[in-house]
């Protein structure tokens, strides 16, 4: 196991919060441990925001018929909700109606012919269409008004649509900001048309959920406050109903909504209904946030005609099943890869390039969660890609920053020039090669990383003796898991040389396939390894170093330090004097 201190930071628990705040970039650590609403940003700022809400206005005012365009993730879904319920609360009779994406499509591409010939006299795509400007062109043409409000990237304002763009907006500060955030601005806008104040925080909540799901930085003030604050006044009844059903996993570790626990939860639920769902779940999803009390049939077993449930609450419960389904799909395509992965001997390559095809049926939404299953499986750079009838080898990359020489794949596969784009985060991101390129860059990796230079090294925070007295440390690092999130790393430790006798280990679980021991005051636990348990008791006695995250346990009322094991070396110890 490879490890480096990635800083110098004091063994000091009255101060670790600060310094570990201040290595991760944070400069004002009191207006980020506090925020407030302060950090608003003044939402006038925003280029065009006061025309695209006089432009909605005067649409409202005239009863015109409004669609919105629901983008294919959370925060499209919520970017779109947010604006729907604002329109309902001051115009009940508005003639609103809504498309949802079938696959995992952007903007207006997969739409625009039905609604260039439809009779919708304003176009509202909340969270996308930042650059589709012939699209846009297009419904110009046939007299109907586009409204974007978006946070993606683009060259530049589109001429045939009022385009309101925090990345384009160069007095707009905040760049870490979601689609749904911008939404939020906008309605802070219309709040003063109005002149209903603070009407528009009704739905900071949805605004909190979406930030969150599209993995927005917290280093930003405003940003950090919406989200703290947004989690602390949930309103919304279809996200209590996801809350409700995932209430067990969100509450065992903090009585409080956190960036991470929502990640965790309430996200992954979200996106394989939006991943896996049919159109009629991907309907009802947006319906669960829009109309949550609406009574529908229930589809859980037993259920017989005529048995009714809350929109939202069955769509809650749909939306747990969609993400077992999707673990399933997954699941059988990783198997069906794998053969073809070991029957090409693609396992000769430093990186990996699987190629799928229509035959194989696994959904574009997947590939990029299957990729991430093989990254972790053989330890080496995947990407899974489809060819098109141009030669082009396209699809998605996953990598892991841990890698001794590859911790950036995407930089990798750009400085090799044999992509045509590859576009995204550093290890998640969409990837085009021709197939002419493939051998090339297959070749280029191959002498490009060395035999050990996928070999895991983890740049950790803090790196303890087994007998330093750390434990209080570690209780005010885990008192506060609202701090971290994207952007803002959990903390990481190693622990070194830890001793252990054999009757110390315990082991957990139903499948008996977890354990833990405890030293100098701290737990140590793995959760469903069968693999560590057998290491961990095969000496009588053994010292073991570890890598993980910081938690705390609970229990009969006495609070204790745990550090949840990610990997770890062994020794046997049992003849040491």
């Amino acid at each position: 196991m490879n490890y480096k201190l990635k800083w110098n930071l004091p063994h000091d628990a009255t101060t670790c919060l600060g310094w570990l705040l201040d290595a991760r970039g944070v400069e004002d650590i009191e207006g980020y441990v506090h925020p407030s609403k302060d950090y608003e940003l003044d939402p006038l700022l925003l280029d065009n925001i006061e025309k695209g809400c006089y432009l909605l206005k005067s649409h409202l005012d005239k009863n015109s018929k409004i669609l919105f365009i629901v983008d294919c993730d959370t925060d499209g879904f919520m970017s779109s909700a947010m604006m729907w319920l604002y329109i309902k609360d001051f115009y009940p009779r508005a003639q609103l109606d809504y498309v949802c994406h079938e696959h995992k499509q952007h903007g207006l591409e997969d739409v625009i012919d039905g609604i260039e010939e439809s009779d919708y006299d304003l176009i509202i795509l909340p969270d996308a269409s930042s650059n589709d400007y012939d699209y846009h062109k297009r419904l110009y043409s046939n007299k109907k008004d586009v409204l974007v409000i978006d946070h993606h990237e683009t060259d530049t304002y589109s001429e045939y649509a009022v385009v309101i763009n925090n990345q384009l907006s160069k007095n707009y500060s905040n760049k870490s900001f979601c689609g749904a955030g911008v939404v939020y601005k906008f309605l802070m806008v219309m709040d003063t048309l109005f002149n209903k104040p603070a009407h528009c925080e009704k739905y900071m909540d949805l605004c909190a959920l979406a930030n969150i799901a599209d993995c927005m930085s917290m280093k930003h003030p405003e940003t950090r406050y919406y989200i703290m604050e947004g989690l602390k006044r949930v309103q919304n009844e279809g996200f209590k109903a996801f809350i409700n059903q995932q209430s067990y996993s969100l509450f065992k570790e903090s009585k409080e909504l956190g960036y991470i626990s929502i990640a965790f939860y309430i996200a992954p639920l979200l996106n394989a209904v939006v991943r896996v769902g049919s159109m009629d779940e991907k309907r009802l999803l947006f319906e669960s946030f829009i109309n949550p009390n609406n009574l529908i049939q229930t589809d859980k077993r037993g259920a017989k005609p005529g048995d009714m449930e809350r929109t939202a609450v069955e769509m809650a419960r749909r939306a747990a099943n969609a993400r077992n389904r999707q673990n399933r799909i997954k699941e059988k395509a990783t198997e069906l890869l794998d053969m073809r992965l070991h029957k090409y001997d693609l396992l000769d390559n430093k990186i990996l390039v699987i190629e799928v095809n229509d035959e194989d049926g696994i959904p574009q939404e997947l590939r990029g969660l299957i990729c991430a299953q093989f990254v972790n499986r053989y330890h080496r750079p995947c990407a899974i890609v489809a060819r098109n009838n141009e030669g082009f080898l396209r699809g998605s990359i996953r990598g892991n920053d841990s890698f001794l020489e590859v911790p950036d794949f995407k930089a990798f596969l750009e400085a090799s020039g044999k992509t045509e784009y590859v576009q995204g985060h550093a290890n998640a991101a969409g990837v085009s090669i021709h197939e002419s390129n493939l051998e090339d860059l297959l070749n280029y990796a191959n002498t490009h990383i060395s035999d050990n230079g996928l070999s895991n090294v983890y740049f950790v925070d803090y790196i303890f003796n087994e007998n330093e007295n750390i434990g209080s440390l570690l209780l005010t690092i885990a008192d506060h898991p609202e701090l971290w999130g994207n952007d803002i790393e959990e903390p990481t430790v190693v622990i070194e040389n830890i001793p252990y006798y054999r009757e110390q280990v315990m082991v957990m679980g139903e499948g008996k396939d977890s354990a833990k021991f405890s030293h100098n005051g701290i737990e140590f636990v793995k959760f469903k390894n069968l693999d560590f348990i057998q290491e961990l008791l095969a000496p009588e006695r053994g010292r073991i170093t570890v890598y993980g995250k910081i938690k705390k346990n609970t229990w009969a009322g006495r609070t204790t330090p745990q550090v949840l094991i990610e990997d770890y070396e062994i020794e046997d110890a049992t003849y040491e004097f």
